[in-house]
């Protein structure tokens, strides 16, 4: 983040970054209380690779 002088840029890379962090708690919790077991399990799995993803776009942004 300190590397991103533009403003805008900056707030857009830490929106990204909040996103994230907001998908990976979900993923967390259906993880840890699976309350429709299998199904559960599956969404957090899927709400793990979507977090990644957000942190992702968040790096590439920054970069550009």
């Amino acid at each position: 983040m300190e590397a991103v002088a533009d403003k805008t840029k900056k707030g857009l890379v830490h929106t990204l970054i909040d996103e994230a962090k907001t998908v990976l708690q979900s993923a967390r919790h259906n993880h840890e209380k699976p309350a429709a077991g299998a199904y559960d399990h599956a969404r957090s799995l899927a709400k793990a690779d979507t977090a990644k993803a957000y942190a992702e776009a968040a790096v590439a942004l920054a970069k550009s």
